[in-house]
């Protein structure tokens, strides 16, 4: 196609490549550092403005383990929250997408807890991951089967903590749930 333009333009006499019709090679790069961003992750000896575009191209379904604790750029957080939490305003979470998304995650797997060894492995490998980033956690519908003593436990930061019991409480009692202990280390 690009050959025969160049063709056709030689015997026109006209301007053989024109810009629209040629990417920069450092787009080029770009797209392929951001596609295979799970190759080679920490992006060490990137220009900041040029991790910025690679972080702009991201996929957003990249595993939470990874991209957490190595992207600090906010738009590609606020990608994120508008994509997986359809939140359109960061001011409840101290005007920080990256803590917006942080705690709108905790909020998903907490009330999705479903008791099981792997899903108690998961939600503590990611509250650590995430444990500077929560300050504010409100928690829809809670199992009385998810311990949680963990949240302040982990979550130095937080402030504001709301807990509503789930009604399907699966052979707990109320005072099964009193007795588990909110306390800080």
């Amino acid at each position: 196609m690009i050959a025969h333009k160049i063709t056709q333009a030689r015997l026109e006499n006209r301007e053989i490549i024109h810009h629209i019709e040629v990417k920069k090679l450092s787009e080029i790069a770009l797209k392929k550092v951001s596609d295979n961003f799970m190759l080679y992750p920490t992006l060490n000896n990137l220009d900041e403005k040029y991790k910025i575009k690679v972080y702009d191209h991201i996929k957003l379904d990249y595993p939470i383990e990874v991209t957490f604790p190595l992207i600090n750029y906010e738009n590609f957080w606020k990608r994120a929250c508008q994509d997986h939490f359809k939140t359109e305003d960061c001011s409840l979470h101290g005007n920080s997408w990256k803590q917006c998304y942080a705690e709108n995650y905790i909020k998903k797997l907490v009330t999705n807890f479903n008791n099981s060894t792997q899903d108690l492995s998961n939600i503590t490998k990611v509250f650590e991951i995430m444990k500077y980033h929560i300050f504010n956690l409100e928690i829809p519908t809670f199992s009385c089967d998810f311990n949680i003593s963990k949240i302040p436990e982990y979550f130095i930061n937080i402030t504001s903590l709301e807990l509503k019991y789930s009604p399907i409480l699966k052979d707990k009692t109320p005072k099964d749930l009193l007795q588990k202990k909110l306390t800080r280390k």
